[in-house]
């Protein structure tokens, strides 16, 4: 392998001139974790290995070996060569203007940021840190330049770059930043938020609240993510509005903030209206997700919301009912419970209906209860054999003929 690392740039360059037909060539460049690269024409892209044909064949690269893979497109013979001037300060580089500002960093500096970024590339897979030490040492120019690098770098890359400039904090790399909220490729969006996020609470609201509408569920859950210590009551609306949204990682972030706002602003009452709206509104993965909701919230009024999903089609949404009920434990939903008992089939919702009517001690369970001592599933026989015993103080077990005996004097019928 380290042969063909050598020796295949200069292949490269002989067949580019070897047919004096040659018009233009394309190609693609695979940019190699240790800094070579191999150029060749792509065969296959997948998610496991890269596959180039070579002049000597074809080529199998690992993408953990890999950077990232680039097309190149080389000048036709015809077309006039792009002359560039030459910079205006030799030991500055001059990097792309970003909304108006222009910037330039000492040689010395961008090496020295450019060597930090080489050696993150080369450390294996889920070692990579960013030595933040090292940047404060390079100061304002040093951050400034390595936000300009952000786009260049792999996700990974970004990602780990992103958390290093929000905690340097340096107030000259927001314009570069900023920019980047409004990029076409989501994840961009979301590394930007990460580092202007990190700089600040008044950075949070400036730039996170409007990402909260983002059309990307990962930009969106990225920014509930930098949301986990917040405390202005101020954010429970726009973060709240997310509780029903259709990506389960941003509606569980969402309810997370959402009910740690709700409890120290009181705001529990509106955070119930909420998750109620979306019980009515919400497809059944939505609607396990409320009656959870509900269940942790721990008020009781909000038993009258969920005992209407008893009757849902969906056995999940009847179980996360049920579970939520047992949470609750209000009185009042014992009606319910006694009226789902001898229509439940699916398991977990019997489950935790068993465990709701032992701890209402709803004493008319005790007949669909025992007609669960004849369930196949263990589980469900256990669970009906420990609320008889709770509800009536007889130790019959699962012996459903001793119950059926025992039942016929104990005027439950």
């Amino acid at each position: 392998m380290a042969l063909t690392l050598l020796a295949y740039p200069l292949l490269t360059s002989v067949l580019l001139f070897q047919e004096p037909e040659w018009v233009e060539v394309r190609f693609h460049r695979v940019h190699l974790l240790n800094g070579n690269f191999i150029d060749g024409q792509l065969l296959k892209d997948t998610p496991g290995q890269v596959l180039l044909k070579i002049k000597s064949g074809e080529m199998g690269i690992r993408r953990d070996q890999i950077d990232f893979v680039e097309y190149i497109k080389m000048r036709s013979l015809n077309e006039r060569p792009v002359v560039r001037p030459p910079p205006t300060n030799p030991g500055t580089s001059a990097l792309p203007r970003v909304k108006g500002t222009s910037v330039n960093t000492p040689e010395e500096i961008r090496q020295k940021v450019d060597a930090i970024l080489a050696k993150l590339r080369s450390t294996p897979q889920g070692r990579k840190q960013f030595p933040v030490e090292e940047m404060i040492d390079l100061g304002t120019e040093g951050a400034v330049y390595l936000a300009t690098r952000l786009t260049d770098l792999t996700i990974e890359l970004q990602s780990l770059v992103a958390s290093a400039l929000g905690t340097l904090k340096v107030p000259q790399t927001v314009p570069i930043l900023e920019p980047l909220l409004g990029d076409p490729t989501p994840k961009l969006r979301a590394v930007a938020a990460v580092a202007l996020g990190l700089m600040g609470d008044e950075g949070k609201v400036r730039y996170l609240r409007p990402l909260l509408r983002d059309p990307d569920a990962e930009v969106r859950s990225t920014v509930l993510g930098m949301l986990a210590g917040i405390e202005e009551k101020d954010w429970f609306d726009p973060v709240s509005a997310l509780c029903g949204d259709p990506d389960p990682t941003v509606r569980s972030r969402a309810m997370g903030v959402s009910a740690r706002l709700a409890v120290k602003h009181s705001l529990q009452e509106t955070y119930l209206g909420i998750l109620a709206d979306q019980l009515r509104r919400g497809g059944p993965d939505i609607r396990v997700d409320m009656a959870g909701a509900i269940g942790s919230l721990g008020r009781r009024e909000g038993w009258s919301q969920l005992t209407p999903l008893l009757g849902d089609s969906d056995p999940k949404v009847r179980a996360a009912s049920a579970m939520a009920l047992l949470a609750l434990a209000a009185p009042d939903s014992g009606p319910d419970i006694l009226a789902q008992l001898p229509r439940e089939q699916d398991r977990m919702t019997r489950l935790y209906l068993a465990g709701t009517a032992q701890k209402l001690k709803l004493r008319p369970a005790v007949v669909p209860l025992i007609d669960w001592l004849s369930d196949p599933d263990e589980e469900i026989r256990k669970a009906a054999g420990t609320a008889l015993l709770n509800l009536t103080g007889q130790t019959f077990g699962q012996d459903r003929d001793k119950w059926g005996k025992w039942l016929e004097t104990s005027g439950l019928r």
